[in-house]
Formats: structure tokens, sequence, C-alpha cells
């Protein structure tokens, strides 16, 4: 395990599996040198002990956004914030903060919505968790900035983030997958990926 022949397999296949779910919008490709300032709003699945610090594979998605030459700011995230700045009533007030749209435009090329939600055989369906009530991470600013959804785990969350005109299916938290998922938004390569209709969940919305 890890050497350089699986290392080299696990790249093949991330390139041939990540799907371009939509894109209806026409987002696609984004090209870092005239769409070069970038926001991460980065959906994890809600810490179970006292003992989370973080969630590394933000980290990898940052690290590779900024490889293919994005400028990136990180969304907050209120389990960070309890985390980095202690529990506060001040959390949520950060976490509610939108701004003015039309300084949200001016501020940001392309927003990246990356969820990496996933269960552990808990429940019967996995829906998208925002990390807190009435946040901004909900994505309002899909018709304000070209906005890219690319889910590492699960393929429907379309039906929670229906508005998100264009959408990935990554199919994995890895490097190898987050980075091929990159490339393809950029047009480095093509989605060669297929998806069925189970996707969109039977709901109209989720085609738009």
């Amino acid at each position: 395990m890890g050497c350089a022949e699986h290392l080299r397999l696990a790249e093949q296949a991330a390139d041939r599996c990540v799907t371009l779910v939509k894109d209806t919008k026409h987002n696609l490709p984004i090209d870092p040198a005239k769409q070069h300032r970038a926001r991460l709003v980065y959906i994890q699945s809600t810490p179970t002990s006292k003992a989370y610090k973080g969630d590394p594979v933000k980290d990898v998605v940052i690290e590779e956004l900024e490889r293919a030459e994005f400028a990136v700011e990180v969304a907050p995230n209120f389990h960070d914030l309890e985390v980095e700045k202690g529990p506060s009533p001040a959390n949520m007030m950060t976490m509610m903060e939108c701004g003015r749209m039309d300084e949200f435009r001016a501020k940001y090329d392309v927003v990246f919505l990356v969820i990496n939600v996933k269960g552990y055989a808990q429940e019967n369906n996995v829906r998208l968790r925002w990390s807190c009530n009435h946040s901004s991470e909900l994505p309002w600013y899909a018709t304000e900035v070209p906005t890219i959804g690319i889910s590492l785990n699960y393929t429907n969350h379309l039906i929670d983030v229906p508005q998100v005109r264009t959408f990935i299916n990554a199919y994995g938290p890895t490097r190898a997958s987050i980075r091929a998922a990159i490339e393809k938004v950029c047009g480095r390569s093509a989605f060669t990926g297929t998806a069925s209709d189970t996707v969109f969940c039977g709901k109209w919305d989720t085609r738009l």
C-alpha cells in the first residue's frame, strides 16, 4: 500500500471517474488566470468528539486549489471557530454575516462549495449538514458568483443544493480525487465519468 504503482493507479482511477453531473450555467472551465480570487466553502460532517481539531481534508483542498493557482479565502466554519476562539455566541454571529452582495461580487471571481459529509451505517440517508443554523455557508452566493459544487463522498447532495448550477461528484476525499476534480474544473483534462439519474434524486429542480 502507498507504493508508487498504487499511487499511479489511484490517480488514474480518479481521472477516469470524476463526473460532471451538470453545468447548466456554462461556468466551466474556470481559468485561474482570469478568475483568480476564490472563496472556499467547505462543508464537513458534524464533529463527534471534543478532540476535534479540524478536518485535514480541508487543508488538502486548499493546497490543491492553490496548486492550481487560485488565491483562496476560506469561509468560516462554526466548528473550527469554536476550537480556535473558544465557545462563544460571537461565533454564531460570525457565521450569520453575509455582507453586501455587491461587495461579495467585487471580491470573488468563483466560489468552490466542497462537500465532505460522510456517515458510518448510522442512518438510512445522509443529508448535507451546515455547521450551524442560518449559516452564511448556505449557497445564497450561487446566483451572485459562479459557484462550483464538488462532493467528495455521497453522490446525492443536489437534493440539498439544487440552486448550484455546476456540480461535480469526485467520489472520494483523497488528494488524487481532489486534484483530478480541480484539474477538470480548470479545463486541463476532460470529464470522462458518468452518472445515473439517481444523482438528481427524482426532483425537477436538481436538474436546473
